[in-house]
């Protein structure tokens, strides 16, 4: 693909993505939205957690992991990670 056309799609992409955040993060009630106006893309994220037990554990995201999402009401969901940001 042509740079052009690639930056044409990112372009696309990104602010579709953008539109998308903030509808979510008014869907959640969230007061205060900023979005900034660049947004940087990852391949990996890493965090530390403490476990109940007070043992610390290191979790690594990458893209295209599959993922176990535990909501409040205690159902499970699945995803897989398409984006960091």
């Amino acid at each position: 693909m042509p740079k052009e056309d690639q930056n044409n799609l990112l372009f696309t992409l990104q602010h579709d993505f953008k539109t998308k955040l903030f509808l979510s993060y008014i869907d959640i009630k969230f007061k205060a939205v900023l979005i900034n106006s660049s947004t940087s893309w990852y391949k990996l994220a890493s965090y530390t957690i403490e476990e109940k037990n007070s043992v610390l554990s290191k979790i690594h995201l990458h893209l295209d992991d599959f993922v176990t999402i535990y909501e409040e009401d205690h159902e499970k969901s699945y995803a897989i990670i398409k984006g960091i940001f």
